[in-house]
């Protein structure tokens, strides 16, 4: 084998790529018709090339379906689906192989990566767990969410005095968070700011988690649990078939055990574990515990207490990214696929791929919290007092629902429903006015649904189908409320009925409301307008020109005539202002009272006419007039006296040089008489076109015409491309 793999390797791809794409531009069934034996290879290769596939695609995974032969097989969108898993799978273990050989140092660890088309993915949970609950879901809402507590380990304020409905008008009624005064006043314990020591976390594939289903085994947990310092936990949540959530497993790992916790079982006896939870003596490491915190409160009955939440300490160290993968990948080298992260945990049995899946967000993770805290105390012991702050913060939430949260719910820590509500519907697709109340009323019967058949709303209708009863047109029916689904689901089946009558009622209001409103509506007010009226609307705002200049003066009057859209025309107009052109330049405004002091000015100026003493005057040929400045004051303005001026000839205009009457001349250059064209005697010649954008038109051949031709051209024929695949491969030197 050559030193360089590529070598070998490319060339033999390259020249199967190139056959199998010279014979893709054949055309094979003529061929195979026109010759048997062919077509017999033909059947016989392809059979063969099927086989390999298959094998390649076993080899990605053992689950994955076999692909079958023929024509109909071949150009189903099913099959190619199965090779572009295969496909992915191959990338992402050769990805994962590349990372490998470029750090050979660190040893990572995977979880077993299958194809797209995992059962575990697919899978369906065929009764809901909500109907084996002990204790029915509550979701009508008539009362304020109560506390699931029947005792309160390592309290130092007592149950009782917690469990006492606070209804004071301020806010509403609301029952307060029972662990509120153990988590905001307890110290956590002195090891947290202590010299750390990292400590290696259990090898991955020699350990395996312990299943918690009963409660004995739940019991045996929480005695080994007593005996720790701190604790790692992660919770699995499922929110589409219900209507506010269901916490469905719990995973809780030490130093040396894992455990993964059903709490779909233990749903109502869980409460025994806030014997650990709540103890500060032991920290709670968890990642993002922001929505953790709320489930337990709401379906467990749990509370934390010594939280330290790695999310707040990426933050606080400025990581590039904050996600438990990423610190799985960088502290732990271990990479998690993603694919599990929308799975239905409700699924019991558990996949094998999923329990791995669940174990490792726990496994490694107090291996991570002793190297985040080494490198925050590295930093300052600021940084940490900030992580346990925020830390704090989120352990204080508590769960409310909707109905009962106040205004300013997530300001104050409390936990804030993301449901979109009509509101933010109408706002977001700018549903047309007349449409609102469409919009609230198919809302709130989606919304009373969900809540008595325990499904999230979205479940029940997709905003998609909201949407598309918007764009309905009279006369509704069951057909057209029909296709506005995008999924006939077996619930909306059932209550066609109801929601066909609803539409039509909105639609009836809808019509009502705009005939009352066209029949109500005011007729619009007129006005007579005379000379007399706008007069004194003229003198009002004359007036109150006047005091503006007498207030703020000329400069700041200028300013409001050009930026004010009220006095902009009045404080100039006319009757108080002149146009005065400057220099040729753009006409200014000049006020009344400027112009008045100009007039007189020019008013005290005299003219003398001079003599010649010389006794003889010739006329100028130029207008040496002197014009005062003059112009029209209409108003108050005062009777200013102005000078005569005496229209003379220009003959008698006096001038104080001898110069001579210029008299125009309007002499025109005689015009030579031009030699007459003759163009019925010129050679006539056509230009020819020199433009070679100009596509010239191509000759006609007319067999019966007098042409010097040799008859019609033949006809040239393009060169047909090639088809099918045509790519080649050539090396990249870099």
């Amino acid at each position: 084998m050559p030193a360089d793999p590529y070598e070998n390797v490319l060339p033999r791809a390259m020249a199967t790529i190139r056959a199998a794409s010279a014979l893709a531009a054949k055309d094979i069934k003529f061929h195979s018709s026109v010759d048997p034996k062919l077509g017999a290879s033909f059947e016989s290769s392809g059979q063969r090339l099927l086989e390999i596939a298959n094998k390649l695609l076993v080899g990605g995974s053992d689950a994955s379906p076999l692909l079958e032969y023929g024509e109909t097989s071949a150009a189903s969108e099913g099959s190619w689906k199965k090779v572009s898993d295969a496909l992915d799978v191959f990338f992402e273990k050769a990805d994962l192989a590349i990372d490998e050989l470029k750090t050979p140092k660190t040893a990572s660890e995977y979880l077993s990566l299958n194809d797209a088309s995992d059962p575990a993915l697919t899978a369906t949970v065929q009764e809901k767990p909500q109907v084996h609950f002990r204790v029915p879901v509550d979701n009508s809402e008539t009362h304020p969410f109560k506390p699931r507590l029947t005792s309160k380990p390592h309290a130092t304020k007592p149950l009782d005095q917690c469990l006492v409905l606070h209804d004071d008008g301020s806010s509403p009624a609301h029952y307060e968070q029972p662990y509120l005064e153990e988590i905001t006043k307890s110290d956590y314990p002195a090891s947290i700011s202590a010299p750390v020591q990292v400590q290696a976390s259990t090898d991955w594939n020699s350990t395996k988690a312990t299943w918690v289903d009963s409660v004995e085994s739940l019991h045996t947990m929480i005695d080994e649990l007593r005996g720790s310092s701190e604790i790692a936990v992660d919770l699995e949540h499922h929110d589409l078939r219900t209507y506010y959530g269901i916490t469905c497993l719990m995973q809780i790992s030490n130093r040396s055990h894992d455990w993964i916790v059903d709490t779909l079982a233990l749903r109502d006896d869980l409460t025994a574990l806030n014997e650990i939870f709540a103890n500060p003596a032991i920290v709670k490491v968890f990642h993002g515990a922001n929505m953790d915190i709320i489930w337990l409160q709401r379906d467990l009955g749990l509370y934390i207490v010594s939280l330290f939440d790695t999310y707040f300490a990426s933050k606080a160290l400025g990581f590039p990214k904050f996600s438990l993968a990423y610190l799985l990948e960088t502290f732990a080298k271990f990479k998690t696929s993603k694919k599990y992260q929308l799975a239905d945990w409700r699924l019991r049995p558990l996949p094998p791929v999923m329990m791995d899946y669940a174990r490792a967000d726990t496994h490694f993770l107090l291996n991570i919290y002793d190297q985040l805290r080494a490198r925050l105390l590295a930093a300052g012991p600021a940084k940490l007092t900030e992580v346990l702050e925020n830390s704090r913060k989120v352990a204080s939430k508590r769960f409310e629902y909707v109905k009962f949260r106040p205004a300013t719910s997530y300001n104050s820590g409390m936990f804030n429903n993301e449901t979109v509500s009509a509101d933010n519907f109408i706002t977001s697709y700018n549903i047309p006015r007349s449409k609102h109340a469409l919009v609230h009323e198919v809302f709130q019967w989606r919304d009373q649904l969900a809540r008595q058949l325990d499904e999230s709303p979205r479940y029940v209708m997709a905003n998609r189908v909201v949407l598309n009863l918007c764009t309905l047109s009279e006369p509704i029916t069951k057909h057209s409320v029909t296709s506005c689904f995008t999924n006939f689901s077996k619930i909306l089946r059932e209550n066609l009925d109801p929601l066909t009558t609803l539409v039509q009622n909105s639609f009836s209001a809808m019509d009502e409301d705009d005939t009352t409103a066209v029949v109500s509506s005011p007729q619009p007010k007129t006005f007579e307008v005379t000379s007399r009226s706008v007069g004194e609307i003229t003198e009002l705002f004359s007036l109150i020109a006047e005091k503006a200049r007498e207030v703020c003066g000329h400069a700041h009057a200028d300013m409001i005539a050009d930026e004010s859209r009220i006095f902009s025309g009045v404080l100039m107009d006319s009757g108080f202002s002149v146009r005065v052109p400057e220099d040729g330049s753009k006409p200014k405004l000049v006020h009344t009272s400027e112009l008045k002091e100009r007039l007189e000015t020019l008013g005290a100026i005299s003219f003398t006419p001079l003599k010649d003493t010389a006794g003889s005057f010739e006329t100028s040929g130029t207008d040496n007039i002197v014009e005062p400045e003059s112009a029209s004051a209409t108003g108050d303005s005062a009777q200013v006296e102005e000078p005569s001026v005496v229209q003379a000839a220009k003959e008698e205009i006096i001038t104080l040089g001898p110069t001579k009457l210029r008299k125009p001349q309007n002499k025109q250059k005689p015009r030579q008489e031009e030699e007459k064209f003759d163009y019925l005697a010129s050679e006539m010649k056509v230009l020819e076109n020199t433009d070679p954008k100009i596509r010239r038109k191509k000759r006609s051949y007319e067999p019966f015409s007098k042409q010097d031709t040799d008859g019609p051209q033949p006809f040239k024929g393009r060169k047909l491309a090639p088809q099918g695949k045509t790519t080649s491969f050539i090396k990249k030197k870099k």
